[in-house]
């Protein structure tokens, strides 16, 4: 593998000179290759916004907004992403607004009746809902609003009160006549009915202003003229209370069924209407980046500038694209980012891994952007963080839980390539704790020897492979997944250190090559010759040996101090400690079966019972293992996501870059003609 592999790819900066006239047709098509980096834009320039196109937009959100909700509800999210992609709608670029608007009054034509009708009839049960909360609160009182907005000399105040012995003692002295009914007797709530004359309506209002009194108001007006509307009469004001609560109910039933009998043809037309109203969305998108870009460009009356960065290894692509738009009349010069801007981060990183390695770019991404001259640590996370993941949930019966699902996930999802990678990751993963689990013997813990063949304790099978008795019990034996958890963990992080010493000899730091890598080598060589002799004896330390292992831990030790200063001894003791995390391999991996063999116990105890408790048995112990799926796969991700972020990512990787972001967006529901129009004519 060359050197140049383990960085993101190489960049180039470019600067294009071109004719004024060919400027739209090479913007199209940088937009639709996605190779360049836009980056020196007249930022100072005030670019006004083109109003026609972003009204055009926000008429066609608003048909999506309408027509989106009235889709196939029966359709899940993973089922949409696994249709079959359908081939996206060509729309024309010349004089694309003028087809745009002549699709768009179309479109509209045909929703606005529907968008009017469910908009009334939203409004109106939404009023009839309100109305009938109000009303509740007053279903103790013998009154009918007919009677009460009848009215003139005698003014009436409808409303609730929790201190009711308190207003009618305020009330006493005004004349006012007051009627109550309790409604709640646990918070001591009454609707009440208040009615006085016009002359002492000065003293009643005073009272009723304070914390004694809610008003109840209910517009009567305004009922009345809604019970016209949808009924033909307003005569059911005259009902007592309760009864109007009813009316109102079988009012709000037709009304509901009026708006059901609408959405029906709405669901006919939005697979009708909703595919093209996408894709004239996308196209309408499209064409304002583009317009926005081309009125940021450096400009003189005749030419235009474009300056920005670009892949090296397409750099001929972009000649071409040129060539071809521009018929020659063009100007193309490049160069390396310089070190200032690659110090100070100024170049783009554009990821560049295999398909394998690129299945775990998100979880490199989710930590931060690696920068350019960075190595990318994707590809180094891949294998120990499936191993460990697999370690961690260490359960066959769990890991084809998960590998089936993922494997047809990914083998039908061709419409998504995020939900295909999901699925190959999850392959992966579910592989990894199957392949565990078999070693280790658990299939939802002990639950076959259990409940199945009735031996609890014993293992689920017996095999000699290549000399090792299998399986391996971790209840009887954590150590050997202890010193493994350990063996794995010191092996990443030497790797994290022997990548920290590649990308510093790559960028010629030498003494920083001896200060940050060779001197933890050393003291590693040290450290074994010094407890494999005086601890684990595995050998006899002897003067030769001595001398080796004092010379190396001293040389380390000195390296170190060059690198850290006197933070070194808190170096050594934080490389311990990463080291130790690494044995939450073998804590998750009991706490998985240990958890597994409870819930068995527990299905064992009930079917000791009584066998006819053996259909609850499976429903409980269904549910149970469910339950220690999600929780110790999240567990085994998250703790496994740790070991690299911080243990891994701690010897050698800081990130902080910015992603390659190129001009153009990847087409979903349309397709590019090829040809240049005046839709995006700079306004």
């Amino acid at each position: 593998m060359r050197g140049l592999a383990l960085y993101p790819k190489r960049m180039k900066w470019v600067e294009i000179f071109l004719m004024g006239s060919d400027l739209n047709r090479v913007v199209d098509h940088l937009h639709e290759s996605r190779l360049f980096q836009i980056v020196d834009m007249e930022s100072q320039r005030e670019i006004s916004p083109d109003s026609e196109l972003l009204d055009m937009k926000n008429r066609i959100d608003k048909v999506i907004e309408l027509l989106s909700p009235l889709e196939d509800g029966k359709k899940g999210l993973i089922s949409a992403f696994l249709e079959e992609r359908v081939e996206g709608m060509v729309i024309p670029q010349h004089d694309l607004r003028t087809h745009a608007w002549s699709w768009l009054k179309d479109a509209e034509r045909e929703v606005t009746p529907l968008k009017n009708d469910l908009g009334g009839l939203d409004e109106d049960i939404n009023y009839l809902r309100d109305i009938k909360e109000r009303l509740v609160q007053l279903t103790g009182l013998d009154i009918d609003l007919d009677t009460i907005s009848s009215f003139k000399i005698v003014r009436s105040r409808i409303g609730t009160t929790r201190r009711f012995a308190e207003l009618k003692e305020a009330l006493k002295h005004t004349g006012a006549d007051l009627d109550g009914s309790l409604l709640d007797k646990k918070e001591g709530l009454h609707s009440v009915r208040i009615l006085f004359s016009s002359s002492n309506s000065k003293e009643v209002e005073n009272v009723l202003r304070g914390r004694l009194f809610t008003e109840v108001n209910l517009d009567i007006p305004r009922l009345r003229a809604f019970l016209v509307r949808t009924t033909g009469k307003g005569s059911d004001l005259g009902l007592p209370i309760i009864s109007l609560i009813r009316r109102m109910e079988d009012i709000q039933d037709e009304l509901e069924g009026r708006r059901d009998r609408v959405l029906e043809k709405g669901a006919e037309l939005a697979p009708r209407l909703l595919p093209s109203t996408r894709s004239w969305k996308e196209a309408v998108e499209i064409e304002i980046e583009k317009n926005r870009a081309r009125g940021t460009f450096k400009r003189t009356r005749y030419t235009s500038s474009i300056s920005g960065w670009v892949e090296k290894d397409r750099l001929g692509e972009m000649r071409d694209l040129l060539s071809h738009q521009t018929q020659g009349r063009y100007h193309l010069g490049s160069r390396d980012p310089t070190p200032e801007e690659v110090e100070e981060n100024m170049v783009p990183t554009k990821l560049r891994n295999g398909r394998f390695a690129s299945l775990f770019e998100p979880l490199t991404l989710t930590f931060s952007v690696p920068k350019y001259n960075e190595i990318d640590p994707s590809l180094w996370i891949s294998v120990p963080f499936v191993l460990f993941f697999g370690l961690m949930l260490g359960d066959a019966g769990y890991g084809l839980l998960i590998l089936l699902p993922s494997l047809y996930i990914y083998i039908k999802g061709k419409r998504s390539q995020t939900l295909r990678s999901i699925g190959a990751l999850g392959v992966l993963m579910g592989l990894a704790t199957t392949i565990s689990g078999i070693w280790m013997g658990a299939f939802f813990g002990d639950l076959i020897p259990r409940l199945i063949y009735n031996t609890p304790g014993e293992p689920l099978y017996e095999l000699t492979l290549l000399g090792y008795a299998m399986p391996y019990d971790t209840l009887k034996d954590p150590m050997v997944l202890f010193q493994i958890s350990l063996w794995l963990g010191l092996a990443q992080l030497d790797l994290g250190i022997l990548l920290l010493g590649y990308d510093r000899l790559k960028k010629k730091n030498i003494w920083g090559f001896f200060k940050g890598s060779v001197s933890w080598i050393l003291i590693e060589i040290g450290a074994v010759i010094f407890i494999g002799a005086l601890l684990v004896g595995w050998w006899e330390l002897d003067t030769p040996l001595l001398i080796i292992g004092t010379s190396t831990l001293v040389s380390g030790t000195l390296l170190m101090a060059f690198e850290g200063g006197l933070m070194f001894l808190f170096d050594i003791e934080g490389l311990l400690g990463d080291w130790i995390s690494y044995t939450r391999i073998l804590a998750l991996g009991l706490s998985t079966f240990g958890l597994a063999m409870a819930f068995n116990i527990v299905g064992e105890m009930l079917v000791d019972i009584t066998p006819y408790l053996i259909p609850v048995v499976f429903i409980l112990l269904f549910v149970l293992h469910i339950f220690n799926l999600l929780l110790q796969t999240l567990g085994a991700a998250v703790h496994s996501i740790r070991l690299q972020f911080v243990e891994f990512f701690g010897r050698f990787y800081e990130g902080g870059g910015e992603l390659f972001d190129p001009f153009g967006r990847e087409r979903e529901f349309t397709r590019y003609s090829g040809e240049s129009g005046s839709g995006g004519a700079v306004r």
